[in-house]
Order: structure tokens, then C-alpha cells, then sequence
């Protein structure tokens, strides 16, 4: 919490600093997108945002017509996530120090994007190999295990993108001389925001025009191609994963760039103040 009294000691802005305007705000989003390595996130991210959008869209009927949970067993899919959540957060940084933060990152959306429609495929091709048959004991520990695993890499990769996008600034700030952390954030934030309103809206029309999913339906009693329709486009969503997949393996600064980078910063902030 900040308190007035405190106000007088933060950082003033210097005399020279343009008026803030929109079109300074377009001016610098327009700099920020200059940086080939933000880019490249930037665009990573929207696809993540634009899969994961269609996938809360689609996601909740899963629960209920797909797999034909009740409302009392639908409440531990929570709980995994959370669990899932956690571990990833725990895990990332581990594997970041031990590796390049690239290849993690890339690792975790890989992974993802085979773990995750797993059970729906082995159940639309009817192979059933691995995904237990609905009503049985077994189908929620499994699922819950599987949403787990999932929410595990998803979690990891924003540890890992933040990380990754705070090197960018750190390359940035190098190169032009201003440190322009808010406005990196930001752009990612108003394109993330932007992504997902459309994620979720794609998400409702596929459910109307091509899933076609009855009004009031009854779990147990809906058409089985609606049910394979609704398993199908959930897993088609995966298609900007890959293409997400893309964008990270073009990503280029390595950790000893980084390390160039920090000690190049520090030496510029020392100079300063010796001044």
C-alpha cells in the first residue's frame, strides 16, 4: 500500500518526458513490437490466448455431456487445477535454471498439446485404450489426474514467458537507453484481452453453428455426433497451440546474452550515478 505521505519520494519524471497521449501510447506499443524476440512472444501468446479461449468456451459441456459428470463429482476438477497450478509453479523455475528457458518453454506446450486431447480421441476413435468408460470409478480419478498434468505446463509456461518477456525488456532497455517495462506488459495485456473476447465469442458460434448443441439438453440423451462434434472442435482448438509452438522455437536470447545484457545494465546504472 502506498500512503500520500510517501508520494514526494518516488521517482519523478523528467522535465523533457513528451505529455502522455494516445498517440504516444500507439508510438510506443509501435517500438515495442520492433523488438523481434517480443514479437515472437507476442504472437506465441495470442495463439496460447486464442486456444484457450475456444477451450472455456467448449470446456464446461465437457464436463456435463461429454464425460456426463454430476454436479458433485464436477467440483473436484478445481481441486486438480489448482494442484496442477502449484506444481508447475513450483517446478518451472527448477527446470529454467537448469536449462534454457526456451526449450522449457517449448517443452511444456508440447507436452500439453499431447497430453491434452488424449482422452477424447482415444474415446472418438473409439480405441479406449487408456480413457475409462463413462460412469465407471476410474474416468474422474483419471480425468482429474489428466486436467492436472495439463494445468501444470500451462502454468509453467507463463512462469516461463514472464521470464522470458523480462529478458526482452532487460534487451530492450540496452539498446534504446529507456526502460519501458510497463508499456511491454501492457501491449501484451490489451493483445491478450483482445484475443480471449475473441477466443470466447469463436468459441460460442462453434457451439450454435457447428457442435449445434440442443437447448436444455439432458446429459446421457444428446446425439452421439453432437457429443463427437463437441470432442472434435475441443481438440481442433489445439491447432494454435502448434502454432504457438512456432513462435517460442523462433525466440532468440540465450541465457549468456542475458548475462551480456545484465552486466552491460549495471555497468550503464553505476556510470550514472558515479555522475
Amino acid at each position: 500500500m502506498l500512503f500520500r505521505s510517501e508520494i514526494s519520494h518516488l521517482d519523478q519524471a523528467s522535465d523533457d518526458m513528451p505529455r502522455f497521449g494516445l498517440l504516444a501510447v500507439v508510438k510506443d506499443i509501435f517500438q515495442t513490437c520492433q523488438n523481434r524476440n517480443y514479437l515472437f512472444l507476442l504472437f506465441a501468446g495470442i495463439s496460447m490466448t486464442l486456444s484457450g479461449g475456444i477451450g472455456e468456451s467448449i470446456g464446461p459441456y465437457l464436463g456435463t455431456y461429454y464425460w456426463e459428470f454430476q454436479g458433485a463429482q464436477l467440483k473436484w476438477f478445481s481441486i486438480a487445477i489448482m494442484i496442477g497450478a502449484m506444481l508447475g509453479s513450483w517446478l518451472t523455475p527448477i527446470w529454467i535454471r537448469k536449462f534454457e528457458k526456451r526449450p522449457v518453454c517449448i517443452a511444456l506446450v508440447l507436452t500439453y498439446s499431447i497430453i491434452s486431447p488424449i482422452p477424447i480421441l482415444d474415446r472418438i476413435t473409439g480405441l479406449n485404450i487408456l480413457t475409462p468408460a463413462n460412469h465407471t470409478p476410474q474416468l474422474l480419478p483419471f480425468l482429474l489426474v489428466h486436467l492436472a498434468i495439463c494445468y501444470h505446463c500451462m502454468a509453467g509456461l507463463g512462469i516461463c514467458v514472464m521470464s522470458m518477456l523480462a529478458d526482452v525488456i532487460d534487451q530492450a532497455a540496452l539498446k534504446t537507453g529507456h526502460v519501458k517495462s510497463a508499456i511491454f506488459y501492457s501491449a501484451r495485456g490489451m493483445f491478450s484481452q483482445a484475443s480471449r473476447s475473441l477466443s470466447i465469442m469463436v468459441g460460442g458460434f462453434l457451439m450454435m453453428r457447428v457442435v449445434k448443441m440442443p437447448i436444455g439438453a439432458v446429459p446421457g440423451e444428446v446425439d452421439m455426433a453432437v457429443i463427437n462434434r463437441l470432442g472434435l472442435i475441443f481438440t481442433l482448438r489445439l491447432i494454435w497451440v502448434f502454432i504457438a509452438i512456432f513462435f517460442y522455437a523462433k525466440y532468440r536470447l540465450s541465457r549468456a546474452e542475458q548475462v551480456e545484457i545484465r552486466m552491460e545494465l549495471e555497468k550503464r546504472e553505476k556510470a550514472v550515478q558515479a555522475a
